[in-house]
């Protein structure tokens, strides 16, 4: 869900009329052919199995690509279901306890199913929030075990690195009488050869306001005491395997909770949404948030990427994630706004500051999990939560060193675009689109794109001719103008009609 890039642009040698174009969004274009008429007039079902039913959604829904395609009928089915007041809570709890983590469609699938449903009495909403974020110390227990045994993890690697290290210092000294032979092949970084619109000297600033929050930052130490009383930093220890187990189920519960309270404060913004937070719905998002800062001192030294990250704690960043997504949500109102603002200030004897910045540096990450995060909540300090003392992050980017980026005069309403121009990512139901700032009228060109999610996406090419209709689910490649290339659904797009082609589906670090 969402999506981010870094753009790469070098010439060839034939002559083509195109606009270059990255075009990103974080939901299918189906979404926008679904009526709410449609759904007065489906049959009436006796008998159901909404878990089968929310099953083959997710199995259907990738397969919808034409935006005047009918939505799955399963789909229909759980939206009429939803609708009857009575079962209401009951779909609820169904999509919470049922779509996958790892499924890249299941919180859009949660978002269409909730856009399409009848708005819920606040009777109904109190017993959601009830049901969902109940247990929410016990709850937070289990993630925090999770990132126990990560940081176990990266200190055996770490420890068998150096043991490493010492074996080959000592076989490699002139009186050991033996010669170790290293591959080259091992230091070799396959990225480096990678290129890039700039050789990064738009990093001097930041690496000066990094060094500048060193200090506050250091004060993470005691922040999970500080916002929680009887907060323990002890791992628990689960030996029973059902406990584990129920361990693992556990983590979509988390993430699927996220999602269905964020589109619920999108859809209820005003008084309704501002309630939501006087419940315990507040302590399990912000507990959440600040999920990021258990264990920092043991993890800030280590900048894994993805494959060295273990599939659970892979999950438990996504859940840090989704409350970021869904603070943004809450965020609509100035009541709800100040609530969390506060919720979020961090005060201890020498500093204050918001948890947010503690993410910001994750936005350079090596993993695409915690570059996200770092993204959002760069996102979140420079548009929502706006600090006195804290600089813009734009304005400490240096974009002299920058020869093309998005641009964000030429782009749909809802789309997020990084501080210096080149990641841009969509959290919205709607298909979001941009051009970028450097047009060509002649030669072959071609750009490279770092996809960060897995999501859906149309990337390709587009003259200024080609219209972005966000909310009727038109973007790139939807019109004689334009062509792209989806690489989630495998699929080429040209005049809002679609070619399968057979390349395998993108993940999370791909270079397109």
């Amino acid at each position: 869900m969402g999506n981010c890039s870094t753009c790469v642009q070098e010439q060839q040698q034939r002559s083509q009329n195109r606009t270059s174009l990255t075009s990103a969004s974080s939901f299918d274009n189906i979404s926008h052919s679904y009526h709410r008429n449609r759904f007065t007039h489906i049959r009436r079902f006796s008998s159901y199995n909404l878990n089968s039913l929310i099953d083959e959604t997710l199995l259907i829904v990738r397969t919808v690509a034409d935006a005047d395609q009918e939505p799955p009928h399963a789909m229909l089915i759980v939206s009429r279901i939803a609708n009857h007041e009575d079962r209401w809570l009951e779909v609820m709890v169904a999509l919470i306890e049922r779509i996958p983590i790892n499924d890249p469609l299941g919180a859009t699938v949660i978002a269409l199913l909730l856009d399409e449903c009848s708005l819920p009495s606040k009777e109904l909403l109190q017993q959601l929030i009830k049901r969902a974020c109940s247990n929410n110390r016990s709850r937070m227990k289990l993630l925090e075990t999770i990132i126990d045994e990560h940081i176990k993890q990266i200190t055996i690697q770490q420890d068998s690195k150096q043991s490493e290290s010492f074996t080959v210092n000592l076989s490699n000294e002139p009186d050991s009488g033996q010669v170790t032979k290293i591959s080259s092949d091992e230091n070799i970084d396959i990225h480096e050869t990678t290129p890039v619109i700039n050789n990064h000297p738009s990093e001097v600033d930041d690496e000066q306001s990094l060094q500048e929050k060193i200090p506050k930052i250091s004060s993470f130490t005691s922040l999970r005491s500080s916002k929680r009383s009887g907060s323990s930093l002890k791992a628990i220890k689960i030996s029973d395997t059902s406990n584990q187990r129920r361990n693992d189920d556990n983590l979509h519960y988390e993430r699927n909770t996220l999602v269905v309270l964020g589109c619920l404060a999108e859809k209820l913004v005003g008084p309704t949404s501002a309630s939501m937070l006087d419940t315990i719905a507040l302590s399990f998002l912000i507990d959440r948030v600040y999920l990021g800062t258990y264990g920092y001192e043991q993890l800030k030294s280590s900048d894994s990427d993805d494959c060295n990250i273990s599939s659970k704690y892979s999950c438990v960043l996504k859940i840090i994630l989704f409350a970021l997504m869904a603070l943004e949500k809450f965020s609509h109102t100035s009541e709800s706004k100040h609530i969390l603002l506060e919720a979020l200030t961090v005060n201890d004897q020498q500093t204050k500051m918001n948890v947010l910045e503690y993410y910001e540096p994750w936005a350079k990450s090596n993993s695409c999990l915690q570059r996200q995060i770092g993204f959002y909540a760069q996102w979140l300090l420079d548009n929502v939560f706006i600090l006195d003392y804290r600089r813009p992050s734009y304005e400490a980017v240096d974009h002299h060193y920058i020869n093309v980026m998005l641009n964000d005069k030429d782009v749909s309403e809802y789309l997020k675009i990084g501080p210096d121009g080149l990641e841009a990512r969509s959290d919205t139901v709607s298909f979001e689109s941009v051009r970028c700032t450097f047009n060509v009228n002649s030669g072959a060109w071609y750009y490279e794109v770092l996809v960060i999610t897995d999501g859906v996406m149309q990337i390709g090419w587009a003259t200024k001719k080609s219209k972005f209709m966000n909310h009727e689910g038109y973007g790139i490649g939807d019109d004689q103008y334009s062509i792209a290339y989806d690489g989630c659904r495998n699929l080429i797009w040209f005049g809002a009609k679609s070619i399968p082609h057979s390349n395998p589906s993108w993940k999370s670090g791909d270079i397109v």
